[in-house]
């Protein structure tokens, strides 16, 4: 499970920065596309197992594209909003500084968009949990997703809930960690 999760959530991180980017740089992409954004951060993505499994096969890869795709949309809305929030003043004062625009990027935008990309990083991490555990609930054998599913099957309660302790743990102990960072 934190394989799938850890996986899933580099991809989402490098996808979602990556996209956030674009949104914010391009305006008419971000327009054109924000809705169907919007519209996919809202729909449950298990609704795309089939074709997944048709493409890749049985084992972990149809489940961290799941969690991927769970985790990137939260990364990318945060991190163009994070950029869009910097305030002209601090962009200006770079140019009269003489910046360049990599310097810019990496000496105003990104440390004054950092909140919003940390908080977008955040949710990131808890989507990918949720959609690895979620999507090992429904088709893999192994992981915290199948066990519970195991346990509440075969009626054993105690090492059901013990397993859903687990999994609480690992989201609560990620959150605060990714918050201290």
């Amino acid at each position: 499970t934190l394989g799938e999760t850890l996986g899933a959530f580099g991809l989402a991180t490098i996808a979602g920065t990556s996209l956030g980017l674009v949104l914010w740089r391009v305006p008419w992409i971000a327009r054109a596309i924000e809705p169907y954004l919007g519209s996919l951060y809202a729909m449950p993505l298990v609704f795309f197992y089939p074709l997944l499994l048709a493409l890749l096969g049985l084992g972990p890869a149809p489940i961290v594209v799941v969690a991927a795709a769970m985790s990137t949309v939260p990364i990318a809305l945060q991190t163009r909003v994070g950029l869009a929030e910097v305030k002209e003043v601090h962009q200006r004062v770079g140019r009269v500084l003489g910046c360049s625009p990599p310097r810019t990027f990496r000496s105003i935008l990104l440390p004054s968009a950092a909140p919003y990309i940390f908080a977008g990083l955040k949710m990131g991490y808890i989507y990918a949990f949720i959609g690895a555990v979620g999507m090992e609930v429904v088709l893999s054998d192994s992981g915290i997703g199948h066990m519970i599913r195991y346990n509440y099957e075969f009626f054993a309660t105690t090492r059901m809930y013990a397993y859903i302790v687990v999994g609480v743990a690992l989201a609560v102990g990620a959150n605060d960690g990714l918050g201290r960072l």
